[in-house]
């Protein structure tokens, strides 16, 4: 049988071997190995290509891992094993509604895995029991390894309160994703913000100079009287107010035209089939006079393009507030995106303020509501605060570049060049389209040429000096944050959680915090506390791999007795 899968999977071609095949090639092969028969002559036996048999025997030695675990693996029992247990956890987690420790209880069953280990609800709640507290232990205990190794620096932090519906206040570091504070409270008022930061940052080598939220009333004062620094608008919210302000009216006159171009059209096709009857079929005509169908027909017609025309004018009304909103988007950075250029204050506003213009021309026309106008006004409020934001970060930069003590050329090439390459690249990231992002990062990459070149003014200078200053570039391209999305996102996944969970107990919050934090990774493959502390920290895996029991043996299955007619029982 093995001879015939390989003859035909040979007659395919090498893209075409089936890994059962191989599975049993090998284990045909290493019972040759053992009987002194080399693996060329076997190839041969077997029609398999010698270099393609090699390059499965290389492969399988190559296994990280114990020799034992790779054979069983790579023999045909074991990859019948392997194969059900991919399957059941694809099926379990991707097509069943069972999630949490019932859910691991169905893997169990459905790969086979409950032979050797007990699948009982009870058994599996002692071990997620264990692996929540020594995630939380791990999480409490690996900050005072890494902050002796963690480089002073100064941080944004975003913040926002979501429910479950207890108040959870949520603090996030945006350049690392780090969550710096994630707790329940009583209050969300400013009170309540100090100490629930103050206790967060305690041991920290970090200082707050800026944070990104919404406008709610205690994170102001938190941010004003309690922290004492700057505070950036969220760009979303500003862009969610014009959008509640505009939009449910213009989505109602697009549902109301809508609606009146299938009425046209289906007055058209009364007509025109109208016509045709009357033509085709004479016993169907009435007496008297006939109506006049071309004419009938050509009103319907008229009717249908007009209603057609208001539904794509309204459809243009609502692309004029996406416009307008990408346009604040586009307006709204300390850079420009297209040349890499600072922008004047001076010249962000007048952007802003024209992209206003437009919502209130668009406002006027459709002849928008008090009410609504007043979210375009709410809105508009935050322009000087989204100035004042700029002009902090342009004195932060100005600050921390003269602190460098750098010669004027130098100096010049950090201002034009580096930092605003460094924003672009980030930018790039964060583009909406393939397009604007291969723009963007052309723009990046003419930017930090000149940094790169032999004849930089940077050139020559020693290795730790140019690591010092990249690293202080890097934060003042890192310091501007107009969004809080950060904490949306995160936010998110807590309400996913409580959804599923119903209630998410303290102890459980504290063990979510630590797998984002030291397990979930960036795009470049570092963990968020990597990013924020500077240093590796462990895997978090292995740590639970090392403190958590080994699993319980199944118990001896018990026959149920067969269910007994109720009448007979009586």
């Amino acid at each position: 049988m093995l001879e015939a899968s390989l003859a035909e999977a040979a007659a395919r071609g090498r893209r075409s071997w089936d890994r059962r095949v191989i599975c049993e090639t090998l284990a045909r092969a290493d019972e040759a190995s053992a009987a002194g028969q080399s693996p060329a002559k076997l190839a041969e036996q077997l029609g398999v290509p010698r270099t393609t048999l090699g390059y499965w025997l290389a492969r399988k030695a190559g296994l990280e891992g114990s020799p034992k675990v790779a054979d069983f693996f790579e023999s045909p029992e074991g990859l019948a094993v392997l194969h059900q247990i991919s399957v059941a956890a694809h099926f379990v987690i991707g097509f069943t509604p069972r999630r949490g420790v019932r859910g691991v209880c169905d893997f169990l069953e459905l790969s086979g895995l409950s032979r050797f280990v007990a699948s009982s609800y009870g058994a599996q709640q002692q071990v997620a029991s264990q692996m929540e507290v020594a995630a939380v232990d791990y999480g409490e205990t690996t900050p005072s390894r890494l902050v002796p190794e963690m480089t002073p620096r100064k941080i944004t932090l975003c913040e926002d309160e979501t429910f479950h519906p207890a108040i959870c206040l949520v603090g996030i570091e945006p350049v690392s994703d780090f969550i710096v504070l994630e707790t329940y409270a009583e209050k969300r008022d400013a009170k309540t913000w100090n100490a629930a930061v103050s206790k967060a940052l305690a041991g920290l080598p970090i200082e707050v100079v800026q944070s990104t939220s919404d406008e709610g009333k205690g994170l102001l004062a938190h941010v004003r009287e309690g922290l004492g620094v700057h505070h950036s608008p969220d760009l979303f919210h500003l862009q969610r107010e014009i959008s509640k302000g505009l939009c449910p009216r213009l989505n109602a006159d697009l549902r109301g035209a809508q609606r009146l171009h299938e009425a046209a059209v289906k007055a058209t096709e009364a007509w025109q089939r109208a016509a045709d009857l009357h033509e085709h079929f004479p016993e169907t005509r009435r007496p008297g006079r006939p109506p006049n169908f071309p004419k009938h027909i050509e009103w319907a017609a008229q009717a249908e393009a007009q209603a057609l025309q208001a539904v794509e004018h309204v459809k243009a009304e609502r692309q004029q507030v996406r416009e307008a909103l990408q346009g604040i988007s586009e307006a709204y950075h300390p850079f420009d995106l297209k040349t890499g250029q600072l922008r004047p204050v001076e010249t962000v506003e007048v952007d802003l303020q024209q992209q206003f213009a437009k919502l209130d021309q668009l406002a006027d026309t459709i002849d928008l509501g008090e009410r609504s106008k007043g979210r375009i006004d709410k809105a508009r409020r935050l322009i000087p605060k989204c100035l004042s934001t700029l002009t902090f970060v342009f004195s932060t930069f100005k600050t921390a570049v003269e602190d460098l003590a750098l010669p004027p050329p130098a100096e010049q090439v950090l201002y034009h060049h580096l930092i605003p390459g460094l924003y672009l690249c980030k930018a790039a990231s964060k583009a909406s389209t393939a397009e604007k992002r291969k723009a963007i990062e052309a723009t990046a990459r003419a930017l930090l040429a000149p940094v790169q070149a032999p004849e930089s003014p940077l050139a020559g200078l020693d290795p730790k000096e140019l690591a010092h200053i990249e690293r202080v570039a890097t934060e003042c391209a890192d310091l501007f944050q107009r969004s809080s999305s950060c904490v949306e996102g995160r936010n998110g996944q807590l309400a996913l959680w409580h959804h599923h969970l119903h209630t998410i107990r303290p102890q459980r919050l504290k063990a979510l915090t630590v797998v984002h934090n030291y397990f979930s990774q960036r795009p470049d493959g570092r963990t968020p506390a990597h990013h924020f502390f500077g240093a590796q920290h462990g895997d978090l895996f292995a740590w639970l791999l090392d403190r958590i029991s080994l699993p319980a043996r199944p118990a001896r299955k018990r026959p149920k007795p067969p269910p007994q007619p109720l009448l007979a029982m009586a």
